[in-house]
């Protein structure tokens, strides 16, 4: 899942009145990390960038890279180390994982990092996955060749969750983006009843400036509906805000992206996650069943 939440992370420099010298901050470990039910934990490490009044390049990006760190996770039971590795396509194109343990529901995790100036600490938990309802394309405009995808679900009674919907576009998106806007609470869902979201395509932060306001006919789209603790849920309610603003450009971003990482900037997520794959009609005829992956 490419969160580019903090991505390789802002430090804001402290600039003084007229006559005094402007205070440069100290690089700060930036940590974007995540554990699903399922799978291996990923993390990606940067240093964050000073700011400039000079253009920077991507070459100059590449050199807040951290690629010779010790980095482990623990369920409690044992404490694996994750390896370093390029991996195209995703931004920054460089991962720590491991094939030697897989998240697992109901377990919690930490994270170390260690770096020759850095010492870093999150520890996040798993919940277990709900599942959706219903997951089904609807016409977005007057066409048949432009879609969204209406999800379904039940909130789980007697425990406080939060939701978050993440898609991957089969040939376009090289891992799961987070879709604009579909951050879930439970706090203000009716007791009971059937809860409705829209999923868009994942916000244009990520792999491109422009936003695609919808999924076209013909495309296969995974989805994977993350079920996640209240702490998690604080970094997703904040990014939804911030990602409305970027949109809109009369607005500026008044509240900095909140993290769990001590020694660091940045998160540790554990997700709780269903997954389902749509293939979109090319017309209004012969929408593809609801259908989870294997």
């Amino acid at each position: 899942m490419r969160k580019r939440l903090v991505l390789i992370g802002l430090a804001f420099a402290v600039a003084a009145c007229s006559g005094r010298e402007e205070v440069v901050p100290e690089d700060r470990l930036v940590v974007e990390a995540w554990i699903c039910s399922g799978e291996a934990p990923i993390v990606q490490l940067s240093t964050s960038i000073r700011p400039t009044r000079e253009e920077q390049g991507s070459e100059a990006l590449e050199e807040h890279i951290i690629r010779h760190a010790r980095v482990t996770v623990s369920d409690g039971e044992r404490e694996v180390s994750l390896t370093g590795m390029y991996k195209k396509g995703w931004l920054p194109p460089y991962i720590y994982t491991t094939g030697q343990l897989l998240g697992e529901a109901g377990k919690t995790y930490t994270l170390t990092v260690d770096t020759p100036s850095h010492h870093a600490r999150a520890v996040t938990h798993i919940p277990e996955p709900v599942p959706l309802t219903g997951l089904e394309p609807e016409r977005y405009g007057d066409t048949d060749t432009t879609w969204l995808l209406r999800a379904r679900f039940r909130d789980r009674p007697g425990e406080h969750n939060c939701y978050k919907f993440f898609s991957k576009i089969r040939g376009v998106d090289s891992t799961y983006i987070p879709t604009r806007v579909s951050f879930v609470n439970d706090e203000i869902l009716e007791q009971d009843a059937e809860a409705e979201v829209l999923v868009m395509p994942g916000t244009g932060l990520f792999h491109s400036m422009d936003t695609r306001p919808c999924y076209y006919g013909g495309e296969k789209v995974s989805v994977r509906f993350c079920t996640m603790d209240p702490e998690a849920s604080q970094l997703w309610e904040a990014f939804d805000t911030q990602a409305v603003t970027f949109l809109l450009p009369i607005l500026t971003a008044t509240t900095n992206m909140t993290g769990n990482v001590d020694g660091a900037l940045g998160f540790f997520a554990g997700y709780g996650c269903a997954q389902y794959t749509v293939t979109l009609p090319i017309s209004g005829r012969g929408a593809s069943d609801f259908a989870k992956n294997p």
